[in-house]
């Protein structure tokens, strides 16, 4: 009976052993999916935050590379909608005045609605592809770019200034930007 007791014993121990064995192994299992989990949870978020910070409209303006005074620019909703042309330097000579003076203008505390916003279209006769209007109510000044070409019509809603403080913010500022950095300055004139 000895002889049994001790071969009980040892089985016993031999299949602790064991069951501890794989216990560890599911524990170091489990906490690898664990940490899996939180990792796929943060890139999901992540995920999120970046795409949520590229919804809106864009643009995209580049020297043609057929031409060297050609400018290709394009705008989109943020969604499906996509307008595209190319234009001259004397074009977007004419646009980037259009913008400074519609960056000016929502600046001032001129023709500012009460009650609702009243809007204000600034644009040039000679190159009507591009138009600003420009919202003003209370402290604040909204802008919308609309760009006509041979591809199509877009509005988009592209910034917005905080008079009282001058604060810019919007894919219209973007635009001038990359516009004035682009186009080099004529004599005389200032942004």
């Amino acid at each position: 009976m000895t002889r049994k007791v001790l071969a009980y014993r040892k089985r016993f121990a031999y299949d602790m052993a064991t069951i501890e064995e794989v216990m560890k192994q599911k524990q170091s299992i489990f906490a690898t999916y664990l940490f899996l989990f939180f990792w796929l949870a943060c890139a999901v978020v992540v995920g999120r935050t970046a795409i949520a910070q590229e919804d809106g409209p864009r643009f995209n303006l580049n020297r043609s590379p057929t031409a060297a005074d050609q400018f290709d620019l394009i705008i989109s909703d943020g969604d499906e909608r996509v307008v595209s042309g190319s234009f001259s330097r004397a074009q977007m000579e004419v646009f980037r005045q259009v913008m400074i003076e519609a960056r000016k203008f929502a600046m001032t505390e001129e023709e500012v609605g009460k009650g609702s916003a009243k809007t204000t279209r600034i644009a040039s006769n000679s190159q009507p592809s591009l138009v600003i209007d420009v919202a003003k109510l209370d402290d604040q000044s909204q802008l919308f770019i609309t760009l006509t070409t041979e591809v199509g019509h877009l509005t988009v809603k592209a910034g917005r200034v905080q008079r009282g403080i001058r604060r810019e913010d919007g894919l219209f500022f973007r635009l001038l930007s990359r516009l004035e950095s682009l186009l080099p300055q004529a004599h005389g004139r200032t942004t």
